[in-house]
């Protein structure tokens, strides 16, 4: 947790590290929440300061440029105004979207002044937002749904589990899926082979873990 907060905060991503400790949070609830992991939450806390102050001492200039970036807000405007700009997108190709990849094309007729007939534009910077323009309303919808359906389903088995490595390893999976959703409203993370691969793992060890046999002692279905 140390060396992996302290690389997300060397790495100047205001979106990242903001996702970062909002996972780490609900992590942290979730653990409080459970008698036998309750003290682990104390741990997870302590070491989320323990990250900070190791990134302050590590690099300075790291983290002179995350608190930088921070401050500059001109970066978040734009990507605010792209993405107000998707949305007539989204609206004229609502029923069946431009196409997946499409987007940086289909985008043109709607770019603002700064991106229009440039091609570096590839992305909205909002993962769901690109969702509803390349596969339309009726494609949103079900991504949205079937986020919302797996946390649920996840939540709900998670909670009546008593086993240490089911709650260990099913509770950092679930909130780092969480802080992924999250860090999707201002990046294009899913976007990134590498990320969507890495995001598919880590949904096929959620739904392996929670499905595991319940231990001696536990509710069963």
């Amino acid at each position: 947790v140390v060396f992996f907060s302290v690389g997300m905060l060397l790495t100047g991503s205001r979106g990242g590290l903001l996702s970062l400790m909002a996972g780490l949070s609900l992590m942290a609830i979730l653990f409080a929440w459970q008698g036998i992991y309750r003290r682990y939450s104390l741990v997870l806390l302590g070491l989320c300061v323990v990250a900070v102050i190791y990134g302050l001492t590590l690099g300075q200039s790291g983290v002179a440029k995350t608190a930088k970036r921070f401050e500059h807000e001109a970066g978040l405007q734009e990507r605010l105004a792209i993405s107000q700009s998707v949305f007539p997108m989204v609206a004229d190709y609502c029923l069946a979207g431009t196409g997946l990849g499409t987007f940086n094309e289909a985008y043109t007729p709607y770019a603002l002044t700064p991106f229009a007939g440039r091609v570096e534009l590839v992305y909205a910077h909002n993962d769901w937002l690109q969702t509803g323009a390349e596969m339309g309303v009726p494609g949103l919808l079900l991504m949205l749904g079937g986020t919302a359906s797996l946390l649920g389903w996840a939540g709900r088995r998670w909670f009546v589990r008593r086993d240490p490595y089911v709650l260990g390893i099913g509770g950092g999976v679930l909130c780092g899926l969480v802080a992924l959703a999250l860090h999707g409203l201002v990046d294009f993370n899913l976007r990134i082979p590498a990320n969507g691969l890495t995001a598919s793992l880590l949904i096929a060890v959620l739904v392996s873990v929670l499905r595991r046999k319940p231990s001696r002692g536990e509710p069963r279905e």
